[in-house]
């Protein structure tokens, strides 16, 4: 079975080709001004490099959110491409839990803690439990304000990845600092290829979709949405 993965909800892209539980291929790029820039070439690349076509393509995998607004469209609007034109099922997984996948070699007795930059203040986060080599997840992926997020964590350690940490530790609250074991920067980027790995792995967990099902997880509204309720709501 051919799949690609793809994941384009953060500044860095990335799609892995993959024969099985075999990785064929893999791409990785910085995002300039938009995923779109680059991401059809990247397809086309890819499938090239391993004598490949789309007509080939019998499953697709991705991230839905949350991120990057204008990533996630981009990578899903392919993604829905493909699954209708070729009539292939998708699997979408979030990107909270694609961040804790990377995690996962590094502890297997601290629950893992997700948090994705949201801008103004807030996170995108979500808590993971580790049962061998699987997650079990305990928060589904909810935007929070760092008191909220504390309120969340129930135990005393988590193993924390994600963007957010980075962004907002010097504002945290002194106990939810020191409920965050800080894992290392490289693991704040979601990787196709460690998505693949797992799905892959543990594919009866996940549901296929049709391309109608696919939609992004965006838990806010985007800055020009507010922009457009603020102005509403001066007009009322």
């Amino acid at each position: 079975m051919l799949s690609l993965t793809v994941n384009t909800s953060s500044s860095i892209g990335s799609m892995v080709l993959g024969s099985g539980n075999a990785v064929l291929g893999e791409l990785e790029w910085h995002k300039d001004k938009s995923h779109s820039e680059k991401i059809t070439v990247m397809l086309e690349e890819l499938l090239t490099s391993v004598g490949k076509t789309l007509g080939d393509l019998e499953l697709l995998i991705c991230g839905h959110g949350p991120g990057s607004f204008t990533g996630l469209r981009v990578g899903l609007s392919v993604v829905k491409t493909l699954a209708f034109s070729l009539n292939t099922p998708i699997i979408a997984i979030d990107d909270c839990f694609a961040l804790a996948l990377n995690a996962l070699p590094l502890t297997q007795t601290e629950p893992i803690c997700t948090i994705i930059d949201a801008q103004k203040n807030k996170v995108f986060a979500g808590i993971y439990e580790v049962m061998g080599s699987k997650l079990i997840t305990v928060l589904k992926p909810s935007l929070l304000d760092f008191d909220e997020l504390n309120q969340c964590l129930q135990r005393e350690n988590y193993l924390c990845v994600g963007d957010g940490y980075s962004a907002y530790s010097a504002f945290f609250p002194t106990e939810l600092a020191k409920k965050l074991n800080r894992a290392t920067v490289k693991l704040d980027v979601q990787k196709s290829r460690t998505i693949f790995e797992y799905v892959i792995r543990s594919e009866s967990d996940f549901p296929k979709l049709q391309w109608p099902e696919l939609s992004a997880l965006y838990l806010r509204a985007s800055a020009a949405e507010e922009v457009l309720a603020h102005k509403l709501s001066e007009n009322k």
